[in-house]
């Protein structure tokens, strides 16, 4: 369970630091890429949360299989 934890923290991390340097300058607002709706921008934005929501999807499907299969 632990290591699937730090999977866990370990994705969050790394999608809160990749959103971070985006908003990290009040002058991204501005950037082309962001200020213009840049299709590709926004769809890598789009991806990165996928692949994040995904990654702890299955760590919290993992999570409920061990709850389920331990007898209390």
């Amino acid at each position: 369970m632990i290591n699937m934890l730090k999977k866990a923290r370990l994705t969050i991390r790394n999608t809160e630091k990749y959103l971070s340097s985006i908003l990290a300058y009040e002058w991204m607002a501005y950037h082309p890429h962001f200020h213009g709706n840049d299709k590709r921008a926004i769809k890598e934005l789009v991806n990165n949360l996928t692949a994040t929501n995904k990654e702890i999807g299955d760590v919290v499907k993992k999570l409920k299989k061990e709850l389920a299969s331990e007898d209390f």
